[in-house]
């Protein structure tokens, strides 16, 4: 049999909800694809990453242990699926133990259970049963594999070949135990609880030879490219970031020119988000092919090493799965973010990262009617054209600060620029004065500086909710109320205007 392997990655809340899915997509899937189930035959170790950090053995969690063993009474064909290594931590033969056996400490050793083993098999053959007749599988090569599976575990486990083999209705003969059941191990170089490097507990990292390496990187590699590509047609991503990293150069985006103008380079540029990235792939065996740049976050895009993943990390219009890292504590958390596209850059719309690519309702957690009612408005002026790599709306949601946009003439040219409140003393002072004044909540501002005009203009909103849809209807169409203030003649009034848009800031010019 041709040696391969695929690594299938049982996400936490499917142990903690008994959840099999991922296991029968993968099959599903693979039955589409012409001799797509031949080439899972032999093939799948299991892995369960999010217990990485768990100091327990794999038989010692309790719900890792109970996925297991209800995944056979579920109808999962295990004994076609699992490569069959002849080791004690492969995911067969720890199959088998947390199934059928129980750990001894005193004396060290595995014991497994001569009528749990027998129940064990003959469960796995009535899913192969199942499985043959839904698929249409080759009964001869299906039961010669599943024949193999059981001699595997025999000698694995009782370091023997059942010499009666397996008979025909597919139950193992394991007449060599002893009554109260056979002992398998004893010292820890025979195989008993080994805690070596090579853990219970199999990562992609630690579970294969070079040449499954070399293989499963090269598979991730064209993936990586596949889904840089889909990316090209959704957002007009820089084509040359997918050219670059065909030719083993990774780059990431970012914005310069105070968030006017998209870059691209090469992730060595910044060594600080090399080594993200080369620790990332280190600790996961994922392989990153973009990443992001966000104030102090960068997110890495990433192809995991688990196949069954794959669906689930492909990317979308309304976000993008990603590896979030913030810049200053060294912790990162794992979700889509929502992004968009300056000059075949990338630029995070938001400083969120959201459970699910398609929902808003994140920014709304937590807020009051009168927080809402803002971010509705802030991101109104977003749709109309605001950009900015200062993140507006999570300024306000998390501080409380708005934010200004200033326009003002630079070598005779006019430029606009977003500044933070805090940045501009004299206005923000000006700001607070008015919402003295007026009682009114100010939550943007536009300071022009022109030798013609001088003037800024503050939109708010009022404190009466019945005025909350008059007003934002008038931002939709450009024309807000606001309190403006002219420095040229020391007037103060609250009236209509109109702006329009400058280097993404939103600018208001009097008539």
């Amino acid at each position: 049999m041709e040696e391969r392997m695929m690594f299938l990655d049982i996400p936490q809340m499917d142990v903690f909800t008994e959840d099999y899915s991922s296991v029968f997509s993968v099959i599903e899937n693979a039955a589409k694809k012409e001799n797509g189930l031949l080439e899972l035959r032999s093939s799948w170790e299991i892995l369960f990453s999010a217990y990485d950090d768990d100091p327990r053995e794999i038989p010692d969690i309790p719900e890792v242990a109970n996925w297991i063993r209800k995944s056979v009474s579920a109808g999962v064909p295990w004994l076609y699926l699992l490569w069959q290594e002849k080791e004690p931590d492969s995911s067969l033969i720890l199959f088998v133990i947390i199934c059928c056996g129980e750990i001894s400490e005193d004396p060290p050793g595995v014991y497994i259970d001569r009528e749990q083993f027998r129940q064990f098999v003959d469960q796995n053959f009535a899913n192969l049963e199942a499985f043959v007749s839904r698929y249409d599988m080759p009964e001869d090569l299906v039961g010669q594999t599943a024949n193999d599976a059981v001699e595997c575990i025999l000698e694995t486990l009782f370091g023997k070949r059942d010499d009666d083999g397996a008979e025909e209705n597919g139950q193992a003969s394991v007449d060599a135990e002893e009554e109260s059941g056979q002992a398998f191990g004893g010292a820890e170089e025979t195989g008993g609880r080994q805690r070596s490097d090579r853990a219970s507990r199999r990562t992609a990292s630690g579970s294969m030879d070079e040449a499954d390496r070399a293989a499963l990187r090269n598979k991730q590699t064209a993936e990586a490219i596949r889904r840089l590509t889909a990316l090209e047609g959704m957002y007009l991503l820089n084509p040359n970031i997918k050219k670059y990293f065909s030719e083993g150069r990774l780059y990431y985006s970012y914005l310069t020119g105070g968030g006017y103008i998209g870059s691209i380079d090469t992730i060595s540029y910044d060594k600080r988000y090399e080594a993200i990235v080369k620790k990332f792939e280190a600790e996961t065996s994922a392989l990153v092919y973009h990443a992001v740049e966000h104030r102090n976050t960068l997110s890495l895009f990433f192809v995991s090493p688990s196949i069954s993943q794959w669906e689930r990390e492909q990317p979308q219009k309304e976000g993008v799965l990603a590896q979030v890292f913030d810049l200053d504590t060294g912790e990162s958390r794992q979700g889509y973010i929502k992004l968009d596209v300056l000059q075949g850059a990338f630029y995070r719309r938001d400083s969120r990262v959201y459970s699910d690519p398609g929902t808003d309702r994140s920014p709304d957690e937590g807020l009051d009617p009168q927080d809402v009612e803002i971010i509705r408005r802030l991101n109104i002026l977003k749709k109309q054209g605001m950009t900015s790599d200062l993140d507006v709306i999570d300024l306000y949601q998390r501080r409380r600060e708005i934010c200004l946009s200033r326009l003002e003439m630079v070598f005779g040219y006019p430029v606009g620029v977003i500044l933070r409140s805090s940045q501009a003393e004299k206005y923000e002072k000006l700001i607070v004065q008015m919402k003295e004044q007026f009682s009114l909540t100010p939550y943007f501002a536009m300071v022009t500086n022109l030798d013609e005009f001088r003037v800024m203009a503050v939109l708010f909103l009022s404190p009466d909710p019945d005025d909350w849809e008059e007003e934002r209807d008038a931002l939709g169409d450009k024309e807000p109320y606001a309190v403006v203030l002219d420095f040229e003649h020391m007037s103060l009034d609250v009236k209509r205007i109109e702006y329009t848009f400058c280097n993404g800031g939103p600018v208001y010019l009097p008539d």
